[in-house]
């Protein structure tokens, strides 16, 4: 065999390899117990209040507001989220399921963009056109590394909290 060969066989390779490791990875991603995963996910039902914040948000009581207030909840608040990126996951949660009525928001959210953090939300970009939206409009690079690579989209804290 020509030496040559190996070149298209190596770069078919790289490329089914990324594929495949990129559906494996969102597959692992959409059966976790996440947030995130949860909100995307077909089987969710939704809930009657919404929880949105940044780490404060986090330490909203769940268990606790559900017993007082006999309506189930979702929390999407993540540590130093953007009012950008709360913007976008408040519009998907509700655009999915508008039966949602009720809305605490924590308001010290973030007023500057961490475009690092909007940037690790493409793990869940092929699910929402709002969220790659707003990754491609803050950083292009990310955006289409994430096309020209699946892995590549796997790559980020969120992913890594989604699975552990």
């Amino acid at each position: 065999m020509k030496k040559w060969i190996w070149i298209p066989v190596f770069l078919f390779v790289l490329f089914a390899g990324d594929r495949v490791g990129g559906w494996v990875l969102e597959s692992l991603l959409m059966k976790a117990d996440f947030r995130y995963s949860r909100m995307y996910d077909e089987d969710h039902k939704g809930a009657n209040l919404l929880l949105v914040g940044n780490s404060r948000g986090l330490m909203f009581f769940q268990p606790e507001i559900e017993k007082l207030t006999s309506k189930t909840t979702m929390n999407l608040s993540y540590n130093g989220l953007p009012m950008q990126m709360g913007e976008v996951l408040i519009k998907d949660y509700l655009d999915k399921f508008p039966n949602t009525k009720n809305l605490v928001l924590e308001v010290t959210m973030a007023d500057r963009l961490n475009v690092p953090l909007v940037s690790g939300f493409n793990a869940y970009s092929s699910h929402s056109k709002r969220v790659r939206d707003i990754i491609k409009e803050n950083s292009v690079n990310s955006y289409y590394g994430a096309i020209l690579s699946h892995l590549f989209k796997y790559n980020s804290e969120i992913f890594q909290r989604g699975i552990s």
